[in-house]
């Protein structure tokens, strides 16, 4: 395996084969796989429960419990400005 110092004076050096480039390659791919898994691990030691956190208002029950027994109604002016809202969101880049 080369360091990171041999990779660094193979890659300016002047000849550079298809064979050395090939070990650059798995020498690089050998410390991504190093460093996410280091990563990983010290991810999983924090016990990070969920992604992301959502927090529970007045009325959120009610509503989602309309919303999966199919009783939620919305305003048809609301949804529609909803839908125009994103739609210049999506195409205007």
């Amino acid at each position: 395996m080369l360091s990171v110092e041999q990779i660094k004076k193979l890659i300016e050096g002047p000849a550079l084969t298809d064979e050395k480039a090939e070990e650059i390659r798995d020498s690089l791919r050998y410390f991504a796989e190093i460093i996410f898994e280091k990563w990983l691990a010290e991810w999983n030691q924090k016990k990070i429960p969920a992604l992301f956190d959502v927090r529970r208002k007045n009325g959120i029950n009610e509503a989602l419990d309309d919303y999966w027994s199919d009783r939620l109604e919305v305003k048809a002016r609301c949804f529609f400005d909803a839908i125009k809202a994103l739609k210049n969101c999506l195409y205007s880049n």
